[in-house]
């Protein structure tokens, strides 16, 4: 009986042990993503990027959005693609981390992904009017009108039906 209180006793210093490692672990995560927020707020963008290396966690997806983003406005394209597509990786379904991910491509010129990214976004989420949009007016800049046609037409579809839904209500 008294070596079951004795395994009982260590099981509970050990649980309470890894909460506190936790606890400590998730506050240093809380104040770097503070951190960063200032410091983007002040145009630092790689030292907002240094500051979440610090509590990195390849398994995290908001630290990879987070990092994504604030490369993508350090000017860091290849940095901030790798993170976005660590974050789409990790959260598959993530219309964020896909808009994110097409920054940078956008950025370096990679259309053709950038298209394939929107074209995902829209097999989750096929009435986004963001990604029926912007496609609309890559194939509007290509000269594909009948491509920019379908993409604005649906847009335009989506926004007549939600006008037309208000003035039910009114």
């Amino acid at each position: 009986m008294e070596f079951l209180r004795t395994i009982k006793l260590i099981v509970f210093i050990f649980l309470i042990a890894i909460f506190s490692i936790n606890i400590n672990a998730q506050t240093a995560v809380i104040n770097a993503f503070k951190k960063t927020y200032e410091l983007e707020k002040q145009g630092e963008f790689k030292k907002a990027v240094k500051e979440l290396k610090n509590v990195y966690d390849a398994k995290s997806y908001e630290i990879n959005l987070r990092l994504g983003w604030l490369n993508y406005q350090a000017g860091v394209f290849t940095e901030s693609v790798a993170h976005y597509q660590k974050a789409v990786n990790l959260m598959p379904y993530s219309e964020e981390a896909k808009f994110g991910l097409i920054y940078p491509k956008a950025a370096i010129g990679k259309w053709d992904e950038v298209i394939a990214l929107y074209k995902k976004i829209l097999v989750n989420s096929p009435n986004n009017t963001v990604a029926s949009y912007r496609l609309g007016l890559i194939y509007y800049g290509k000269k594909d009108y009948p491509k920019a046609y379908k993409y604005f037409k649906k847009v335009v579809d989506l926004y007549t039906i939600i006008l037309s839904m208000v003035s039910l209500f009114r």
